[in-house]
Order: C-alpha cells, then sequence, then structure tokens
C-alpha cells in the first residue's frame, strides 16, 4: 500500500520525523455527477481546493461490500471471491489471510494508534463482530455499524459490546459517528501518538434521513435533469429498455431524494468542521 511504502522509506532514509495522522473519511453512495460535494462546502475548500485531487482514480467493483473490500485490503475482488460460503456479497472476508492485510493491521504495525468509525462492511461481512464476538481486526477502537439504511435507532458493536441508539436528535447516526471519531482523535492527540482514524457515515445512502436541524434546507431544489434523466431507449440494456417514463409524482420524489441527499452530507461536512478545528488546537494541521 501506498501510506506505508512511503512511511517505509521514510524509516530507510533514517528520517526523525513524526508519522503524520491520517484521517481517511469515505462516505456512501456519494455522487459526483450529480453535484454531490456541493452542499460539504468546508470540506470542498478545504480538501478540494487546498490538497490534491486524483483525476485518473478507478473504483474496481463499484458495488457496496465488493468495493469496501478491494478498499480496505488494497487488493482486487477476485481474490476473496466465493460461492456458497458466507460471505459479503460474494466476498469472504473472514478468511484469516485476508483479514491480516486489512489497513487497520498494517497502520498498527507502523506504530499508529487506529480507530474506525461507522460502516465496515455490509452486514452480512459483520456477522462476527456483530453476532460473534470478534473484534475489528487492526483497530485499536472501533465503532462499528451493524445494520444500513436507517439513520436513527441503530445496532454497534464498540469495542465488541453491542449497544443500540434511539430516536432523539442526539441519535442522529452521522452524529454518533463524528462524535465518537472526535473522543478518539482527541484522546490520540493528547497523547502523542500518530493516529490514523477510518471514518465512514452512510450518507448520503437512503434513505438519505437528514438530521433535524437540516430538514428544512435545500428546499425547492431539484435534481439535474441531465440528457439522461427519464430518457427510455429500446436499443440499451434490458433494464434500461424496460425502463417507463417518469410521472410527476415520481418525478417529485426524485427532487425530494436530491434534497434529503445533500442535506445528509451537511451532517459529514460538520464532522470535517470539528475535525480541522480538534485538530487545529493541537497544531498539528501540517502532519496530519
Amino acid at each position: 500500500m501506498f501510506i506505508q511504502s512511503l512511511l517505509l522509506v521514510a524509516l530507510a532514509l533514517g528520517c526523525s520525523c513524526k508519522p503524520p495522522n491520517i484521517v481517511f473519511l469515505l462516505t456512501d453512495d456519494q455522487d459526483l455527477l450529480l453535484g454531490g460535494t456541493s452542499p460539504m462546502a468546508f470540506t470542498r475548500t478545504f480538501l478540494g481546493e487546498g490538497g490534491a485531487k486524483l483525476a485518473n482514480f478507478f473504483v474496481n467493483t463499484p458495488v457496496c461490500c465488493p468495493s469496501r473490500t478491494t478498499l480496505l485490503s488494497g487488493t482486487y475482488p477476485h481474490h476473496w471471491h466465493t460461492i456458497g460460503h458466507p460471505s459479503c456479497m460474494h466476498m469472504n472476508v473472514t478468511d484469516y489471510i485476508y483479514q491480516e492485510r486489512t489497513i487497520g493491521v498494517l497502520m498498527r504495525k507502523l506504530g499508529y494508534t487506529t480507530g474506525m468509525f461507522g460502516k465496515f462492511l455490509n452486514p452480512p461481512g459483520m456477522a462476527p463482530y456483530c453476532h460473534g464476538t470478534e473484534l475489528l481486526p487492526g483497530f485499536d477502537t472501533f465503532l462499528a455499524m451493524c445494520n444500513t439504511a436507517r439513520y436513527f435507532n441503530n445496532l454497534f458493536t464498540r469495542d465488541g459490546v453491542k449497544f443500540e441508539t434511539g430516536d432523539e436528535p442526539k441519535d442522529y447516526l452521522t452524529s454518533v459517528i463524528g462524535n465518537a471519531t472526535l473522543e478518539f482523535v482527541n484522546a490520540s492527540l493528547s497523547s502523542g501518538k500518530p493516529f490514523f482514524a477510518y471514518v465512514a457515515p452512510h450518507a448520503p445512502h437512503v434513505p438519505a434521513t437528514p438530521a433535524p436541524w437540516y430538514e428544512d434546507v435545500f428546499k425547492g431544489y431539484k435534481a439535474p435533469r441531465t440528457e439522461n434523466y427519464n430518457y427510455s431507449a429500446l436499443d440499451h440494456h434490458y433494464v434500461i429498455r424496460m425502463q417507463q417514463p417518469l410521472s410527476n409524482e415520481e418525478g417529485e420524489e426524485v427532487d425530494l431524494l436530491f434534497q434529503n441527499r445533500w442535506r445528509t452530507l451537511l451532517s459529514v461536512d460538520d464532522i470535517m468542521i470539528s475535525l480541522v478545528d480538534t485538530i487545529g488546537k493541537y497544531g498539528e494541521l501540517d502532519n496530519t
């Protein structure tokens, strides 16, 4: 992996510099084509304009668990493909060899304090941790989702202990993930050890329920009407060929989902604002 290789080169050259802290933020089903980064004003400015952009980046298998499996391990899906085995969308994520090469394990070997917060894998891949007694491989502390597709009343495993949240504003999923992340970052910075924070909110995945305090933002916004909006083509794939034109009511539902996706991303932006503020107070922004 690039991060591991870079740090090993620094060690080989006798660099006495402190390894950089690393925050890895992973959203769920966020888009670029429909302006998915637009509501995240702070993140877009701080990282997008103030950092580097990967203009030639490819996702090998852009589907749920296979995609997360490749990201966590730096390998192609065919390495872990299985049929008939208890799996996560045909990914054998319980394989010991797979678990030992995931990013948390590698970062901890490099001396990092490691933390994971949010969606690690889809529910089938979380069975050993949510229905069993196993701990997430490589993470010193974690708050991992056991369910998906809801933003309140969630089940988590926190360092191996299961607990559920309710339906109060304080239980909003992205806020719970963000608060746990900040607690970890504060503790890590206080200890002086470099940290690796894997932060994976569920937003803007459906049902894209916004935080109560953002429910009225973006009212009246409409989903972009691109050239392929509400388009059916008889010479295309079956899924496209059989798509019936949207009714006016269905078009309004599309617009509402578009608004709610943007609203959920405001809470992700809040995580970034709080993280940058916290890291800045410790004087560690230039080393993160």
